[in-house]
């Protein structure tokens, strides 16, 4: 993922040396000491900060598998195949969706243990509170939030709305992406990545629209 994220927000590859991923963000090395990004996915807590990027998905790999980007990558492929392209990226959604579809449950637990573990830390006083030796009371609504999880996620999957899909969960933690990537042509899913990359590098249009989702990173990174 590191080489779309670095070709979409800046004019060339070489100021990035590497990515790293957490739990909840990705913090770009710009290989500027000064100058780090921390990308943020599903975080709507986080507030924009110098070098703070808050995204609507919940993890990288969905600027790959957005629908813009699948539509645009199944276009291409009618040109070079013949395939009709509104058929190709129906099929593909389809498939994606179909991912998802029967894993709900076991997704939705990922997601609220993250999101509880990230709430119950947030609980935690700090040092110097502890040492007063006062009982800490943590707040745990990890089932109701799991109620509502899955809830979400269920409706998204009814309705196909894959965007709202790749809001609310991880898509590496499901077959979608390979069930995807075959769907639009390609033996595997780094096939699949690599023909995005060269999208990018080919389509002012398709770059600017991932670029327009890192709002002003690219102007920052180029200044």
């Amino acid at each position: 993922m590191t080489k779309c994220i670095a070709h979409a927000v800046t004019v060339s590859f070489k100021h990035f040396c590497n990515l790293d991923h957490f739990r909840y963000s990705c913090i770009l090395n710009t290989g500027k000491p000064e100058f780090k990004i921390r990308l943020c996915f599903d975080d709507v807590g986080t507030k924009k900060e110098n070098g703070v990027y808050v995204l609507p998905f919940y993890s990288v790999e969905a600027i790959y598998f957005h629908p813009k980007t699948i539509k645009c990558i199944a276009e291409r492929m009618g040109e070079v195949k013949g395939y009709d392209p509104n058929n190709l990226t129906c099929d593909a959604l389809n498939a994606g969706i179909c991912a998802i579809t029967d894993h709900t449950e076991r997704l939705s637990r990922n997601i609220t243990k993250k999101s509880i573990r990230k709430l119950v830390l947030a609980q935690i006083p700090n040092d110097d509170e502890l040492l007063k030796g006062e009982s800490v009371l943590l707040n745990n609504d990890a089932i109701s939030r799991l109620e509502e999880c899955k809830k979400e996620l269920d409706v998204a999957v009814e309705n196909k709305n894959w965007e709202t899909i790749l809001s609310k969960c991880p898509l590496r933690r499901s077959d979608a992406m390979n069930r995807i990537s075959k769907a639009l042509g390609f033996f595997k899913v780094s096939e699949y990545e690599q023909a995005i990359r060269k999208l990018l590098e080919d389509d002012s249009d398709v770059l600017k629209f991932v670029r327009d989702l890192f709002e002003d990173m690219s102007e920052q990174l180029n200044a």
